[in-house]
């Protein structure tokens, strides 16, 4: 314990001494530059995005040793990226997904939005990015961290801004084939794409791009220990697949000499099934999601005259997602059991599997007028009890128009209308589909813009119906461009409508006049049950969010920024909206352990504030270094609520969290074919709440949290990534990159019985998220060799991941503090449950080596070495 606040304090001093040296280097660079005459502001302007390591050519991202957006992503400054394992962390509330949650400067992952062509395609639902953006697909890309227009709103300080290719003049286009399999990796993943790109016709300089993609893997996300901690030594995780589809088409019609049309359309399918460790005897029902998105989008430029420009711009987005049984899926009444069903094997550490000697035993009779078919007898397997699917759409309207006002001084004013249908069914308990609507079977759906069996719908009661939050906004922001200086300041007016219900009284939510709340004590005594005079509507909300970004350019290869704003984003609508039906049942019930929805939430904020320097320190060199500080306020967290008739869990607007850090960046380039790059970050994260169940236990223990500030769960103190390219002939190029971090945080408990599928309630050992996972070392490496035969160019691809093959720990078991032993076989209790289970069941396996297979959890390591070989063949 010593050790470790000894150790907090050394990299407290650390901090103050690095900011202390920033601080004097600036204000040093900013005596000297006072008196110096100021060079050409284009010039200035071409070395400040010159050296700004947060922009990504197409270039880049097709050299990257990384594929998806968030691998690539995770590689700048200021960014942890987090592989979450619900399967051993317990209560967490976050959905997951198929690649690593970004956390951006403390941010939480639905903290930054993703924009594609100006438009957002992240889930305002549960604040996940399931959209499939391919390499191919992306022209430029940039990741805005600080320097963030008023134009951008509704997000809490972090953007990734993606445009994609509109088209070439002459045709061309490639076709890419990349896979694992041919080189003896052997977890099958496999991409193949291709693109065209080329002139309209009949339509003078129209000009088009076009991407499909098929992506299929095997083993979606391996673990280096696979092989060793599964019996049968198979090298890939079953059930662990992903299938997908991407297409995409950008057209650019220029209509006349002042007016130019730009239209798109982007959607991604995508179909997987996730491994679960408990489930590895039954590993066909795990589970199993869908995700279909959807982008449509056109924007109009039209020039009014020589200093006068506008634009409008029309999208329509759509996101739908299931998640269920990975046999099941989505017919419901499939998961009917009506003599219930073996959740756990006598163990209780894996889920129950099926006995192939069993067959299975069918009856069929009549549910809510329909003859339907359920098992009620032979199958012994556990299937996943949990049934998820939820849709939301949004159609926006955005207007900008920008004029010169001067040489130097420009300004910019916008307005932005959104629209959003949100519709969610969660089943908590669809095993009890048997019953019908009837017999209460669906009284566990929470629902809304859905019926009782799932259909999309929109009823009109109250209760259940869809819900249409709104999204207003207009900015101004002057732009001042002098020979020296750049100063953009603007301010963002934002209006948020929730369009909802809340309780008038969360404490008497069912009868909020009676028990002598209003004074009036004969109305008391009535009987608890919710009408919607209960409830009162939601108040909409406005802000005011000031943005200002100052560029001080000392002389021709220096720049020194600074910049301050505010920001706000509507909660998740996972967190807003509930099925009051489902609410009113629960209350009336004894409660429940799963939290409800709440639309008294207040609307999430946090401010930032952002100083750095750019400078070019040589014809080859180049440096950037930002010292940043940004604030959480309103974040979303678990509440147990004490009320008559029972208490309840409700998401409430009480979590606070910080961030402070310090980016590095430096590149060289040494000769046109020969380049590195090294980004260093230091940075700390604290808060009272990481995630937004993170007090989950407590509220369903009818606990209070207590408001202590501890340091967050994705707080990661160090990051280093090295890259270095070479190209020593115009067709070939190596690419190496180098990763090291310091591991992020968790909770020491006492020796427990972690491995259990039984619900535990441990003993913290130390404070909260006190304990450093391992650090994590990764060394990647791409190699291209181009040939060209006439018109056409083949380009050879040679992909190393993790070629060290190192076993990183992405996770611990908490008592332990080790990624493959909870160490409670050691304890007298460990000891009787060996004893217990001595003899083999029918797996072949006695107690001690099931549990030794359990506590090898393969999620806890990151990815083994992959090799993948690819061909491109370009026209």
């Amino acid at each position: 314990m010593h050790l470790e606040q000894n150790r907090m304090s050394d990299i407290h001093n650390l901090r103050g001494t690095i900011l202390n040296i920033i601080t004097i280097t600036m204000v040093s660079l900013f005596t000297q530059v006072q008196s110096r005459a100021a060079e050409s502001s284009s010039d200035t302007a071409q070395s400040y995005h010159a050296i700004n390591s947060d922009s990504l050519s197409s270039e880049d991202i097709l050299s990257s040793t990384k594929r998806t957006l968030q691998e690539i992503v995770a590689l700048k400054n200021g960014v942890v990226k987090v592989y979450p394992n619900n399967q051993i962390t317990g209560f967490t509330g976050r959905e997951q997904f198929n690649s690593p949650e970004l956390n951006i400067r403390g941010g939480r992952p639905s903290s930054s939005s993703i924009l594609l062509n100006g438009a957002n395609i992240s889930s305002r639902y549960s604040g996940i990015f399931s959209s499939y953006v391919s390499p191919h697909l992306i022209q430029s890309m940039v990741l805005r961290k600080g320097n963030i227009s008023a134009q951008y709103g509704n997000l809490l300080g972090s953007v990734i801004d993606i445009s994609t290719p509109s088209g070439t003049s002459q045709y061309s286009g490639t076709i890419e084939t990349l896979t694992d399999n041919a080189v003896g990796s052997g977890f099958d993943q496999n991409f193949y794409t291709a693109t065209l790109s080329g002139p309209i016709p009949k339509f003078k300089n129209g000009t088009f791009f076009a991407l499909v993609e098929r992506r299929y893997l095997g083993d979606r996300n391996p673990s280096a220990i696979t092989e060793e901690s599964l019996p049968t030594g198979d090298k890939r995780l079953p059930n662990n697949w992903q299938s997908g589809w991407s297409y995409h088409f950008n057209s650019n019609l220029p209509l006349s000499s002042s007016l130019n049309l730009n239209a798109f359309a982007d959607i991604s399918n995508e179909e997987w099934q996730e491994y679960w460790h408990s489930y590895y005897f039954n590993s066909e029902h795990t589970p199993y999601y869908k995700d279909e998105n959807k982008l449509l989008g056109a924007q109009l430029n039209y020039k009014i005259d020589d200093k006068t420009s506008s634009s409008i711009s029309l999208s329509k987005f759509e996101s739908y997602r299931f998640r269920g049984d990975g046999k099941y899926r989505e017919n419901i009444f499939a998961y009917g059991r009506p003599n219930g069903y073996p959740r756990n094997d006598e163990t209780f550490l894996f889920r129950s599997w099926d006995d192939p000697s069993t067959p299975t035993i069918d009856s069929s009779f009549l549910v809510d007028g329909i003859i339907r078919t359920f098992v009620v007898g032979g199958d012994e397997s556990g299937l996943w009890n949990d049934y998820m699917k939820y849709k939301t759409s949004y159609y926006s309207i955005d207007t900008k128009i920008e004029r010169n006002m001067s040489e130097e001084w420009s300004l910019i004013s916008g307005a932005y209308y959104k629209k959003h249908t949100v519709r969610s069914y969660h089943h908590y308990i669809p095993t009890l589909s048997y019953l019908g609507e009837t017999n209460n079977g669906f009284r566990d759906a929470n629902r809304y813009g859905y019926d009782v069996y799932g259909n999309e719908s929109d009823p009109e009661n109250f209760e259940n119906e869809t819900k249409h939050p709104k999204e207003y906004s207009f900015f101004v922001e002057s732009i001042f461009n002098a020979t020296d200086i750049v100063i953009t300041a603007g301010i963002r007016y934002e209006i948020f409508d929730y369009k909802s219900l809340m309780f008038k009284n969360p404490k008497l939510p069912l009868d909020p006049d009676s028990l002598g709340f209003d004074g009036d004590a004969t109305n008391d005594g009535q009987i608890a049950s919710l009408e919607e005079s209960d409830l009162i509507e939601r108040e909409s909300f406005s802000y005011l969010s000031p943005r200002l970004n100052v560029s001080y350019f000392a002389g021709e290869k220096t720049v020194l920024k600074f910049s301050y704003g505010i920001f706000r984003k509507m909660a998740n609508f996972s967190d807003l909206y509930v099925g009051f039906d489902n609410m009113a049942y629960k209350l009336l019930t004894s409660g429940s352990y799963f939290t409800l929805g709440n639309s008294n939430l207040d609307i999430l904020k946090s401010k930032n504030l952002e100083v750095g320097l750019l400078s070019q320190l040589g014809p080859a060199t180049h440096l950037q270094i930002s010292s940043y500080y940004r604030k959480y306020e309103n974040q979303v967290e678990v509440q147990s609520i004490p009320s008559f008739p029972t208490s309840y869990a409700l998401y409430k607007s009480l979590g606070e969290s910080n961030s402070q850090g310090i980016d590095f960046s430096i590149s060289f380039t040494p000769e046109p074919q020969l380049g590195f790059e090294i980004e260093y970050s230091f940075s700390e994260s604290k808060g009272n709440s990481s995630y937004r169940y993170t007090t989950g236990n407590i509220a369903w223990v009818n606990g209070t949290a207590p408001k202590v500030e501890y340091f967050l769960s994705y707080d990661q103190r160090h990051s280093i990534v090295g890259t270095a390219n070479y190209s020593p002939a115009s067709r070939s190029h190596l690419k190496l990159l180098f990763n090291y971090s310091t591991g992020l945080r968790y909770t020491p408990i006492a020796i427990e019985n972690e491995a259990t599928e039984s619900m535990i309630f441990p003993n913290l050992k130390d404070t909260v998220n006190s304990r450093l996972l391992p650090n994590t070392v990764n060394f990647d490496l791409k190699a291209e060799q181009g040939f060209t035969f006439g018109q056409t160019n083949l380009t050879a691809v040679l992909w190393v991941k993790n070629v060290l093959d190192r076993k990183n720990v992405t996770n611990v078991w908490q008592g332990s503090g080790l990624p493959n032993t909870t160490a409670w076989l050691k304890t007298s209790q460990g000891q009787n449950f060996v004893n217990l289970f001595s003899t083999p069941d029918r797996s072949g396996l006695n107690g001690e080596e099931k549990y030794r297979i359990k506590e090898r959890h393969p999620l806890n390591y990151s990815p083994p070495r992959q090799v993948f070989f690819g061909l491109r063949l370009g026209f």
